[in-house]
């Protein structure tokens, strides 16, 4: 268990951050500990991966809590791995031990333990579809539980653990139930070309799967490790008969979901004039216009103003509210 004092926080943005304290322990052992030691502190708290999802003030008072274990262990087709390892680390390790379900969720920036708060999706997937259960330390009763997720609440980039029901949960271990048979999930559009010059489904890997939608994702999306940024920024909307009418008249693509008609945030942006727009060292992204990227010297003021820029901008011309993905602490 390591504690540090007024240290600066890694996050994907690149923005300056610097948080009171921060711990570095493990999730599985060390919380009690140390949430009764805040506790008694009357000192709040934020757990931290790789701050890939949030967007954070310069000065931070809270305490930090990073998981220190990057652990994976393996039984059947259950999967379980510790909050603190890397996503695509075990996207990776799973396909190449021969268990499938994950690969089109490859490339996801962040750590295990922000996986089912966000309930992450990408390329016709997301976390739910395999998603068995999660090993959570409730911070009311001081114990630690295991949450199935039918309890979850997820949805579309949402789930419990984003309400105030399930703000005392914190994530400690993920388990999922993995397929030992591959079956690829060609949905998403963009992955049709695999069946491209006469190959058919059977023929396909989940490796080639996986190294398809990585080269999906970096045309598409800036590297944050090059342009500080947290991927999307704002979700796809869900349209009422009104603001879908608007979307379509100007070429705005609407599909329907399990939940309604959504629109293309990304479409919208650009249809608004935005794409390349900037506020000081905070841009929507020429790449990608659902993306804000950090030109290098953004700050946390810069990045909210471009946020409402965008917001009442698209509000305006569709009368649509956008809802940022990211978590946006108040400074």
């Amino acid at each position: 268990m390591q504690r540090l004092i007024n240290t600066a926080i890694d996050n994907s943005f690149g923005l300056r951050v610097d948080a009171q304290e921060a711990w570095h322990i493990a999730f599985d052992s060390d919380l009690p500990e140390v949430i009764q030691t805040l506790k008694d502190r009357c000192s709040n708290w934020l757990v931290v991966g790789d701050a890939s999802n949030l967007i954070l003030p310069s000065q931070l008072p809270l305490a930090v809590l990073q998981d220190t274990r990057k652990t994976i262990t393996w039984e059947d087709d259950q999967l379980v791995a510790a909050s603190g390892c890397a996503w695509d680390h075990l996207v990776a390790a799973a396909v190449e031990a021969g268990y499938f379900g994950l690969e089109n969720l490859s490339g996801i920036p962040g750590r295990v333990g922000a996986a089912p708060i966000q309930n992450i999706g990408a390329y016709g997937a997301q976390l739910s579809d395999t998603l068995h259960s999660v090993r959570v330390f409730n911070t009311q009763s001081m114990v630690y539980e295991e949450l199935p997720a039918n309890a979850l609440r997820l949805g579309y980039r949402d789930s419990l653990f984003k309400s105030k029901e399930g703000a005392h949960y914190i994530v400690v271990e993920v388990n999922l139930h993995l397929s030992s048979v591959f079956t690829p999930n060609l949905s998403y559009p963009g992955l049709n070309v695999l069946l491209a010059q006469g190959r058919s489904a059977p023929d396909l890997t989940a490796l080639s799967v996986r190294e398809h939608v990585l080269r999906l994702r970096g045309e598409k999306l800036p590297d944050p490790r090059i342009r500080g940024n947290v991927g999307s920024f704002f979700k796809n909307p869900m349209l009422d008969s009104m603001q879908r009418e608007k979307c379509l008249s100007r070429d705005v693509t609407v599909y329907r979901t399990e939940y309604g008609f959504k629109a293309s945030a990304a479409q919208m942006i650009q249809r608004s004039g935005l794409k390349g727009h900037r506020s000081g060292g905070a841009k929507v992204s020429s790449q990608h216009a659902l993306v804000i990227e950090n030109l290098g010297d953004a700050t946390y003021e810069e990045v909210v103003h471009l946020k409402n820029e965008i917001q009442h901008r698209v509000s305006d011309i569709f009368s649509v509210w956008l809802e940022p993905e990211p978590q946006i602490f108040p400074q």
